[in-house]
C-alpha cells in the first residue's frame, strides 16, 4: 500500500504532504519497524536498521547531488536563518556519517563518499545565501563572503564536518585543492581548510569573550562548539596549534559566564552573549532564555574539545547532564510508554530551539557521553530506551527507495523541519558504546593520536562494494592471524540475470597478495585485487575471510 501521511505545519497553520511511504510484503534488510531491535551498539560492525538509516542518509545526499534538482527531497525554507535551515540538518548528516565510520574500519568508502557530498552542498550558494538578510553583513567589505565575518552558526559546523572528513578518508583535498564559495558567476571566493581555520581564530582574538558571533551580535554557546571541536582533531592529524590558540579562552568564559539561573526556562546554559553593535563588540548581556533542547544541542558535542583535567571544569558538564536528565521539561507518551523533551514555552510562543523530535533526539548519545561519569550510577537509570520507544513508536518508517517491494532504508519520520537531523542523531547514538562503557569514546575520536583513515591504510581493506546493491556490515583485519574480515548485505534490488557482485580490495606495500579467500565457507577465486562473489541471501549476510 502507499500511504498519504499528512501533517499539520505548527510555523505556517497549513496542511502539506510530506512524502509517500512505502509499506511492503517484505525486507531487503531485517528492520523492525516502530520496535527497538537494531538500535543497540553492535560489537561486530552495523545492524541492519544502522545501515537503513545509511542507506537513507545516502538518497539524500550523494544519489541526488548530480540530479535536475539536488534538493527535492528535503525540506528547504526560504528564510535559513531558522534551527530548521538546512546547514545543521547537513551537519548532523555529516557527524553521524563519521561516528559510524568507527564501526567498520577496515572499510570506509560509503562514509567518505556521503562525507564528500555533505561538504559539496554545504558550501553551495542554497545553504549561505542567508547572508544578505542580514544589514550588517552587507555593510562590509567582505561581503557575500559567508565566513569572514561573523556566521559562526555556519563556518563552525563546515570546519567541523571538513576535520571528520579528513580523519575518515585520508583525503586532503579540501586543504591542497580548496573550494569556492560562489555567490555568481563573477563574485566568489577561494578557500581552504587552513585559511577557513584561519579566519576563524582571527575573529575569536576580537572579542573578549574568546567566541565568534552570529545573527550577527549573538555569541551563542552551542555554535561555539563546532571549531572548537575540528581545531582539536586537525591539531592531531597535522601538529598545528589551532585549539591551543582558542579552547582555553572560551573554555574559561563558558565556565565564568555560561551557566544559566533563569526561573522561567530552567535551563543549564546561557543561550548566548547579546552585544550592541561592531563598535561596542564587549559590552552586552548574557541571554538565559532558552531550553532543555538548547541544552542538549550544547551538551551533546561539547566534551570532545572540553578539557576535562581540572576541577571545577571536569564536573562542569556532567552538572550540566544531571540537570538535563532531573529536568521537568520531560514527558510521558503513554501510547509508547516512552519519553521525551517538551520545549519551553513563554507566553505561548516556543522558545529556542522549537521541536521536541530534534531536542529529544540528542538526549541518547549525551547520555552515552555522561552516565557513567556519574557518581552515584546505580541510584538512577538511564532515559536512552524510553527516548527510544518514543521515536520508534510515533516516528519509526522503513522505506523502499528503489521501488522493489522491500524495505531497504530507515528514518524517523517526524516534524517535517527536523526529521532528517533527528533520524542523524539518533543514528550517532546507536553506533556508539553501550551507556555506561565507553563514556569517552566521541571524546577520543577527536583527541586519538591515529585518526581512522591511518589505522585503514596500514591494514589490508575493501576498498569498493557495488552500493546501494551492496552494503558492508562489518569489516575490521586481524593483524595476529592477517585475516580481512568483511560480511556484506544485498540491499536494492540487482539488475535482471544479475547473480554476482564485485568486492575491490586494497593493501599497503607491506602485504603481499593474498593466499586465499572464503566466502560463507567456499573458496572464491582472487583476480588481482577484485573478488566476484554470489549475491548475499536476501535478509542475511555474506561472511567473508581474506588471508594474507
Amino acid at each position: 500500500w502507499i500511504l498519504f501521511e499528512s501533517i499539520m505545519l505548527r510555523d505556517h497553520a497549513l496542511f502539506f504532504l510530506l512524502s509517500l511511504s512505502f509499506y511492503t510484503c517484505c525486507n531487503s534488510l531485517n528492520v523492525h519497524v516502530r520496535q527497538l531491535n537494531g538500535t543497540q551498539f553492535d560489537p561486530d560492525g552495523l545492524t541492519d536498521k544502522q545501515l537503513g538509516i545509511l542507506r537513507y542518509l545516502a538518497r539524500q545526499t550523494v544519489e541526488t547531488w548530480n540530479s535536475t534538482d539536488p534538493w527535492r527531497t528535503w525540506f528547504v525554507d526560504k528564510n535559513q536563518d531558522t534551527n530548521a535551515a538546512i546547514r545543521y540538518t547537513l551537519a548532523g548528516m555529516g557527524y553521524a556519517v563519521a561516528v559510524a565510520a568507527e564501526r567498520t574500519p577496515a572499510y570506509n568508502q560509503l562514509y567518505s563518499s556521503l562525507l564528500e557530498n555533505v561538504i559539496q552542498r554545504m558550501v553551495s550558494l542554497k545553504v549561505w545565501h542567508y547572508v544578505d538578510m542580514f544589514e550588517m553583513y552587507r555593510q562590509q567589505p567582505t561581503y557575500p563572503d559567508p565566513v569572514a565575518y561573523k556566521n559562526i552558526m555556519y563556518s563552525g559546523h563546515l570546519a567541523q564536518l571538513l576535520s571528520l572528513y579528513e580523519s575518515v578518508s585520508g583525503n586532503n583535498q579540501f586543504n591542497t585543492r580548496g573550494w569556492s564559495f560562489r555567490w555568481n558567476d563573477t563574485v566568489h571566493f577561494k578557500y581552504n581548510t587552513s585559511k577557513l581555520f584561519d579566519a576563524i581564530v582571527h575573529q575569536s582574538h576580537l572579542y573578549d569573550t574568546g567566541g565568534v558571533p552570529c545573527e550577527p551580535h549573538s555569541i551563542f554557546i552551542i555554535c561555539n562548539n563546532f571549531p572548537h571541536n575540528a581545531f582539536t582533531l586537525y591539531d592531531t592529524m597535522h601538529n598545528t596549534s589551532y585549539a591551543a590558540r582558542t579552547n582555553p579562552h572560551w573554555q574559561q568564559t563558558v565556565m565564568k559566564y555560561g551557566r544559566a539561573h533563569s526561573a522561567v526556562t530552567n535551563n543549564y546554559f546561557q543561550l548566548d552573549k547579546l552585544f550592541l553593535d561592531d563598535k561596542h563588540p564587549n559590552i552586552g548581556t548574557w541571554v538565559a532564555v532558552a531550553s532543555l533542547g538548547s541544552d542538549a544541542w550544547a551538551l551533546a558535542w561539547m566534551r570532545p574539545w572540553w578539557n576535562e583535567t581540572t576541577d571545577p571544569h571536569a564536573n562542569f558538564l556532567w552538572k550540566g547532564w544531571s540537570h538535563m536528565y532531573n529536568s521537568k521539561r520531560w514527558r510521558t507518551d503513554k501510547r509508547s510508554n516512552g519519553t521525551y523533551i517538551k520545549p519551553n514555552e513563554i507566553g505561548g510562543l516556543f522558545t529556542f530551539p522549537y521541536g521536541e523530535d530534534v531536542s529529544t533526539s540528542f538526549y541518547p548519545m549525551i547520555e552515552k557521553q555522561y552516565f557513567k561519569l556519574e557518581p552515584q550510577v546505580n541510584s538512577v537509570q538511564p532515559k536512552t530506551e524510553e527516548v527510544l520507544r518514543w521515536f520508534e513508536h510515533n516516528y519509526g518508517t522503513g522505506l523502499d527507495l528503489d521501488k522493489d517491494g522491500r524495505t531497504d532504508a530507515y528514518m524517523y519520520k517526524s516534524s517535517e523541519h527536523y526529521h532528517d537531523w533527528s533520524t542523524a542523531n539518533l543514528l550517532n547514538s546507536y553506533v556508539m558504546p553501550p551507556i555506561d562503557s565507553e563514556p569517552g569514546f566521541l571524546r577520543g575520536l577527536f583527541r586519538r593520536q591515529q585518526p581512522l583513515y591511518v589505522q585503514h591504510n596500514k591494514y589490508p581493506f575493501v576498498d569498493t562494494v557495488q552500493f546501494p546493491m551492496i552494503m558492508i556490515k562489518s569489516a575490521t583485519f586481524d593483524s595476529k592471524k592477517e585475516q580481512l574480515h568483511f560480511a556484506t548485505v544485498l540491499v536494492d534490488a540487482p539488475a535482471p540475470n544479475t547473480n554476482t557482485h564485485v568486492v575491490q580490495l586494497g593493501w599497503g606495500a607491506h602485504y603481499r597478495t593474498p593466499k586465499k579467500a572464503m566466502c560463507d565457507g567456499k573458496a572464491v577465486p582472487l583476480s588481482g585485487k577484485k573478488l566476484r562473489l554470489p549475491l548475499p541471501p536476501w535478509e542475511g549476510q555474506q561472511q567473508c575471510i581474506v588471508m594474507f
